[in-house]
């Protein structure tokens, strides 16, 4: 499973810049980087515009981050050793990676969506351009 922090740091220095950088560049103390690239979770606002420096999305990793952090074992034979609170707890951090999960994707879909109507205008632009080819 990949890392937060490792998005994170792998996308910086793709993008050819130091943690000071991206501090400037996200508005926050160039601390907060290094506390991100080891696995801290920027707050959504701060994340937003990390994302966006970084030209990444970090939804599906804060999804991973969620079931890690829950402690909960899927093993086999964990329905039968697991208390009532540490199923509700189970189905809890399941609930939450689901509606992050949907989030992104309507997210995607909004997005592919626009670009299908760029895409047409586009086209409706150039085919008016060019000279009728009969």
């Amino acid at each position: 499973m990949v890392e937060i922090g490792e998005v994170i740091k792998t996308a910086r220095i793709r993008k050819g810049m130091s943690g000071p950088e991206l501090a400037e560049a996200v508005g926050v103390d160039k601390s907060m980087i290094s506390k991100w690239e080891n696995g801290s979770i920027p707050k959504p606002k701060t994340r937003q515009k990390l994302e966006n420096v970084l030209e990444i999305d970090l939804t599906s990793y804060e999804a991973q981050n969620q079931f890690k952090k829950s402690n909960v074992s899927f093993g086999k034979d964990s329905s039968n050793t697991m208390s009532l609170n540490e199923k509700s707890e189970m189905y809890s951090t399941v609930d939450k990676a689901i509606d992050i999960i949907k989030d992104q994707l309507n997210k995607k879909d909004n997005q592919i969506e626009l670009l299908l109507i760029q895409n047409n205008q586009l086209i409706n632009i150039l085919s008016k351009q060019m000279p009728n080819q009969t």
